[in-house]
């Protein structure tokens, strides 16, 4: 302790008072310096907000956007706009899809056109075969289909005509007026010997047939093929000699010249 005195003493008288001085000073500035410097330290350990902080909102963003860079926070609150913008595209695709499964193709067409061409050509040709009948004897019309009740000379009594006579001597080629199936052969005490045959569009029935027809049920006839020789009709027989003949559709019979295109 008393030499720690005695140097103080020293220092404090004559020059030694000027060195304590200067030490003082430089102490005083490295002071100073180290409380500069940790505070500094200090206020970067605390995370002080930068100069940065002070830039104008979405100002971060703008210079992105200016890089190219997209904010994901707009993303966050529109998360269908990208699906909304792409949707019009999957719809375009599914269309073309739908609309080329479902299209027929170019040799389907022509397959479906090729088979109603047939049908058609197959169904016209059936018209034009049995488009023209011809009558079933070479004679003239004796007596004409009628509705109305007319006088009948060998019943003597009124009656509709439900058929047409055709002139014809006893024994003429009795023929088929158009192609045709047999369907029925009858005998009947009012009319002799009758045929009929389906035409399709209607039945002929053939009265008057003399006994020993050339055609049978089921045989396929042609126009103008012989299917028997004219007989007689009891029920006219106070006319002269004839064939009745009248034609049937559905049951009911109708005008032979209108069934004939006549």
């Amino acid at each position: 302790m008393k030499k720690i005195k005695k140097l103080l003493e020293k220092l404090s008288s004559g020059k030694g008072f000027y060195i304590t001085a200067a030490v003082s000073f430089v102490l005083i500035i490295a002071a100073i310096a180290f409380v500069y410097n940790s505070s500094v330290d200090m206020l970067e350990n605390l995370h002080l907000p930068k100069t940065t902080v002070t830039q104008t909102p979405g100002g971060e963003q703008a210079q992105k956007n200016q890089q190219g860079e997209s904010d994901p926070r707009l993303t966050e609150k529109n998360p269908t706009e990208e699906s909304t913008k792409k949707q019009p595209e999957t719809t375009a695709e599914e269309k073309i899809t739908s609309t080329t499964r479902h299209t027929p193709s170019t040799s389907a067409k022509a397959a479906v056109t090729q088979t109603t061409t047939q049908a058609q050509s197959s169904s016209q040709a059936a018209l034009n075969q049995n488009k023209s009948f011809d009558y079933p004897v070479a004679g003239e019309i004796l007596r004409d289909y009628s509705e109305s009740p007319t006088y009948d000379e060998t019943m003597e009594d009124w009656r509709v005509h439900g058929g047409i006579d055709f002139l014809a001597p006893k024994g003429s080629d009795v023929v088929s007026v158009g192609n045709g199936t047999v369907t029925k052969v009858t005998s009947e005490p009012n009319w002799g010997y009758c045929i009929e045959v389906d035409y399709g569009s209607f039945t002929g029935r053939y009265c008057g047939i003399e006994q020993g027809t050339a055609v049978g049920i089921d045989d396929k006839v042609e126009k103008g093929q012989l299917i028997g020789k004219l007989g007689e009709i009891p029920c006219e027989s106070k006319q002269e000699s004839h064939l009745h003949f009248e034609t049937l559709v559905k049951g009911e019979k109708t005008d032979p010249l209108r069934a004939l295109g006549k």
